[in-house]
């Protein structure tokens, strides 16, 4: 989200992307208002927020409102909540007590928009009164600043046709060039409809006029207009409006708060009708592509009858057959049905009831029911010879039998197959999608285009699909079905939309990387513009998208009946995520790598972690990238120990390295010493500017694993000088266990060569497997320029070690950091492993105390005495108010040789130990909080965060949390057991365990 100025107003739009939301956000924005945006995109449409978009002072968050997390804002002076369809009262409440201190604390003006419909027996009725309900009772429990405005149709640019008004009924008919009638019941009739433009005014005058806190207003003409002369507008609208058309004086329809509204905020629509209707149709008329999604729903379900009726004798025979099959008891033809046919009848009434969610009538009551005058079944008749019949009072069941199968036959047929239809775009949606993928990673963007353009109208497929079923909604049987619908087709949109977008990106960024190698001549500038603006927003989307999928509630709310599809989609979605994610950074710190007014140069860095230090491992190749004006240029690749021989002046190490290596001068190979790799680099680079001469703007470090997934991003590296090439399947053999050194220098150079030179990558697989190396910290990057600095430290690339924070009230946040640093400088790291286990308890009083255990296991079996052996400094990093208790090597006591150190703002412990080949030990350090904690204000939120050293991979951690038995678990991880938190997993990146305590209430609850 864009940093928001203190110096204008604020203002916040729940349902932004929607046909009023929308409309809002820009007349806000026009006014000088910072704007933030809040759909989930579910009803909304990211084209609505095209203008705003491109507007420095908006921002879009892509979330339902119960889920969005808003920064701590320093003002905010209006809520607009502007989604009354399809708002849960559930979500409502949630939203507004999220964020009820922020409204009170900011004073902030709260609207909600409801509709007029409130006052009617629609169908939506109840849910509106529930809504306004929720709104009243925040209002008064946290004395909010709120008010309330029902809106009756509102018409203009970017309306939804879905609503089943006249006035939306003839705009839909002139737009799609149909014979604009008016049906009998509505000649005389007149619309109370406003333009948008004065709904909007109304919304800005309710929220800033001081005294309409708690208030309800009404938003409806009060100069209604006859449809009979918009008909005629919409036919010739150029010569009403030459001849200054006035509409003819209609009854007032008013509503019970349409006076209080012209009165207390004088305010009446303004716009001229025939310069609405006009805006409103040039609108569309130049946005087809939109007015193509909005189906007419009743004409749909219309040709659907009519359909029905046309195929009722062809479908009769099969039909017949088949629920003759399908009757429970020994029933015949039709013919020759006797008078067991009610018996049989009743047999099936309690299975069709409970299928349909409806009551089936008996008898002649039957042609009563309600689903058959709903969906206006055409009357069937059958030419039979009556003689075959017993007597009439048989032919009357018997005919009823065949009405009653004959109509669940046809609602079944209506039913199962677009159902069946749904399913199967589901699944050719998710091939689509594969496929576009592919053909992105392959670089082939165009059919990537396709290809989602195609997963595209499979989703909008399934929308018209379930449109045309909309009259069975209110059949509860058939409620999984219709939210699977709605679920694909909301997820299916934000997917192919952040597609798109990454698409998009991707193309720039790849004919950027070909303007940088020399291989084209196009504008880096724009090029590079486009890829950052496209990664951004692919970013945002599948961020929220993957946040979304990823919580259990929403898993557990899938239905069924698409589960295995939208757990395809959510991987592809988290994929997407992180591929985006790293494509944004990459796109953020480019520009200020290449500097394309200057001359730079980066040095590059292969560190051995399986001789681990402080940073990741000791460095023992290197290799330099220059940037000349925008043109790269790779360096020959170089032995560090080599380079270290040409140093001229003695530099004194740092006091551990002098300790326990003994050193006398200091060198690039020992630059790792700091776990905190910016610090760690700026050793690297005022080192190999010592040694080399040569000046560089950052350093990019990979060990032996960052170098593994590099080859394995770019495919297999030819090498020549060792007459081989390298590939996943061979690295360990070649790298690991060759003692050619050169091979090291030669794979680095060969792999920076391909990454840089070789574009047509697959850079979608280049993209994850470096995100994923990075976040594990197998690969870190720093560069000097301070912006630069700032976004890979958000990004987590630059290997920081968190500095000490103060607490605040209600939290505490404890951590536990290891930074070990090999001895020996042998290969001992290759065969070390590690289990990490936390147990803390809570007590009664509030006193915190820890158990960390390290259990370390050396698997080597080397035949040299020292050579598997791991000799190592261990720095323990603990918060800065905790105590020390007891610490234990085994059965060793060695709390006195734990020597206390500060560093990051935190207490922390050093210790040199020693662990012998083919042996395993365990390290056992007990510790105390100096600080209780206590439930403020009845909640405490407590984290626990571990951080990982750079260079190891394959370790476990396991953490523990014990807590008082009057304290409430309301948010925690892993699973509880008898007042205990439990989480084990692998321990390939950071991680932070983090649970919301509350008390227990009297009652257990």
């Amino acid at each position: 989200m864009k940093t928001l100025s203190r110096n204008s107003p604020v203002a916040i739009v729940v349902g932004a992307a929607g046909f009023i939301g929308s409309n809002l956000v820009d007349n806000l924005l026009q006014k000088g208002v910072q704007v933030i945006g809040v759909d989930n995109l579910s009803k909304g449409r990211v084209i609505n927020l095209d203008a705003a978009s491109k507007h420095h002072n908006f921002s879009l968050i892509i979330e339902n409102f119960s889920r969005t997390t808003f920064y701590d804002l320093a003002r905010l002076d209006y809520l607009f909540i502007a989604l009354p369809e399809n708002l849960a009262e559930k979500e409502l409440n949630q939203g507004l007590l999220n964020f009820a201190s922020y409204l009170q604390q900011l004073k902030t003006k709260v609207l909600f928009i409801s509709s007029t419909d409130i006052y009617s027996a629609q169908s939506n009725q109840q849910n509106l009164v529930n809504l306004e309900k929720a709104v009243a009772n925040i209002t008064l429990q946290k004395k909010l600043n709120a008010r309330i405005i029902r809106t009756g149709v509102i018409f203009g640019p970017r309306m939804s046709f879905v609503h089943q008004d006249p006035l939306t009924k003839l705009l839909y008919k002139a737009l799609t060039d149909q014979t604009i009638n008016l049906s009998y019941d509505t000649l005389d009739f007149a619309t109370a409809a406003v333009y948008i433009n004065d709904l909007v005014n109304l919304l800005l005058k309710a929220v800033i006029k001081s005294n309409t806190a708690s208030e309800v207003y009404d938003c409806v003409n009060n100069q209604p207009v006859a449809l009979t002369e918009i008909k005629q507008i919409l036919l010739d609208p150029i010569w009403h409006e030459k001849n200054n058309f006035k509409p003819t004086p209609q009854k007032i329809q008013s509503t019970p708060n349409l006076e209080k509204t012209e009165k207390s905020l004088t305010w009446q629509p303004q716009t001229d009708i025939v310069v609405a209707l006009k805006q409103t149709m040039q609108y569309f008329q130049n946005h087809r592509e939109i007015l193509g999604e909005q189906i007419n729903l009743s004409n749909q379900l219309e040709q659907k009858v009519q359909n029905f009726s046309q195929n009722i004798e062809q479908l009769t025979t099969p039909l017949l057959h088949e629920i003759e099959e399908k009757l429970p008891a020994p029933v015949l033809p039709i013919m020759q049905v006797q008078n067991n046919a009610e018996e049989n009848l009743a047999k099936m009434k309690p299975q069709v009831e409970k299928s349909l969610g409806k009551t089936i009538l008996d008898k002649d009551e039957f042609k009563d029911d309600s689903i058959t005058n709903h969906l206006r079944l055409p009357r069937v008749k059958f030419s039979i010879n009556p003689h075959h019949w017993p007597d009439r009072k048989l032919i009357k069941r018997s005919k009823n039998i065949l009405l009653f199968s004959l109509g669940l036959a046809i609602i079944l047929w209506a039913v199962i197959y677009p159902i069946g239809n749904v399913c199967y775009q589901a699944v050719t949606y998710n091939q689509h999608l594969q496929n576009s993928s592919l053909a992105l990673s392959q670089g082939d963007f165009t059919k990537a285009q396709l290809e989602n353009q195609q997963a595209k109208q499979g989703i909008e497929a399934i929308s018209k699909i379930e449109s045309s079923l909309v009259i069975l909604r209110n059949i509860n049987a058939f409620n999984q079905y219709f939210e699977s619908a709605d679920l694909m087709i909301q997820l299916g949109q934000q997917v192919n939309d952040g597609l798109a977008h990454a698409i998009t990106g991707s193309q720039a960024f790849y004919q950027a990387m070909k303007v940088v190698s020399g291989e084209d001549d196009g504008d880096l500038s724009a090029l590079i513009a486009t890829s950052q603006t496209q990664t951004e927003t692919a970013d945002q989307i599948f961020g929220s998208l993957s946040a979304r999928m990823s919580d259990p509630v929403f898993t557990q709310s899938v239905p069924t009946l698409i589960y295995p599809q939208i757990e395809e989609i959510k991987t592809s979605v988290i994929a997407y995520h992180q591929v985006a994610s790293w494509g944004r950074v990459v796109m953020q710190v480019f520009p200020l790598v290449i500097d394309s007014q200057s001359n730079k140069n980066y040095l590059v860095v292969l560190t051995n972690n399986a001789s681990l230090t402080p940073a990741g491992g000791r460095v023992v190749d290197y290799a330099q990238i220059n940037f000349d004006h925008g043109k790269v240029k790779l360096g020959e690749a170089g032995d560090v120990f080599q380079l270290d021989q040409k140093q001229q002046l003695a530099i004194n190490p740092p006091a551990d390295l002098k300790k326990d290596l003994h050193l006398d001068s200091w060198s690039l190979q020992y630059a790792g010493t700091d776990p905190d790799f910016a610090e760690s680099a700026r050793n690297m680079v005022s080192l190999y500017s010592q040694e080399s001469g040569q000046q560089v703007a950052g350093v990019l470090a990979l060990d032996i694993n960052g170098l593994h997934s590099l080859v394995q991003a770019v495919g297999s590296v030819n090498l020549p000088n060792n007459q081989t090439a390298l590939t996943n399947a061979n690295f360990d053999q070649i790298i690991l266990h060759s003692e050619d050194r050169s091979i090291q220098q030669e794979a680095l150079q060969a792999s920076l060569n391909k990454l840089i030179f070789l574009n047509s990558q697959n850079w979608l697989r280049i993209f994850s497997l470096l995100s994923a190396t990075t976040s594990q910290k197998h690969i870190q990057a720093f560069v000097a320029d301070p912006s630069g600095e700032v976004i890979l430290q958000d990004a987590g690339w630059a290997g920081s070690f968190p500095q000490q924070t103060k607490d605040q009230p209600g939290q505490r946040n404890n951590i536990v950091g290891l930074s070990e640093n090999n001895l020996l400088g042998n290969q001992a790291n290759l065969k070390i492993h590690r289990q990490i286990s936390l147990k803390s308890d809570l007590s009664t009083d509030g006193q915190v105390s820890h158990q960390l255990a390290i259990a370390f296991a050396n698997q080597n079996q080397a035949e040299a005495t020292t050579t598997g052996n791991y000799n190592f400094r261990l720095n323990l990093y603990l918060s800065s108010a905790t105590k020390l208790m007891s610490a234990a090597w085994g059965s060793q006591d060695v709390t006195k040789q734990m020597e206390a150190l500060t560093d990051y703002g935190r207490a922390g412990y050093s210790v040199v130990l020693s662990l012998p080949e083919n042996s395993s030990q365990t390290l056992t350090v007990t510790y105390q909080d100096y600080q209780p904690v206590s439930l403020n204000g009845g909640n405490l939120t407590y984290s626990q965060q571990f951080i990982k050293q750079p260079g190891t991979s394959g370790d476990e951690v396991t953490y523990q949390l014990s807590f008082p038995t009057n304290w409430r678990v309301v948010s925690a991880f892993g699973f509880t057991d008898n007042q205990k938190l439990q989480d084990k997993s692998s321990f390939t990146t950071d991680k932070t365990y983090q649970v919301l305590f509350g008390q227990q209430s009297l009652t257990g609850v």
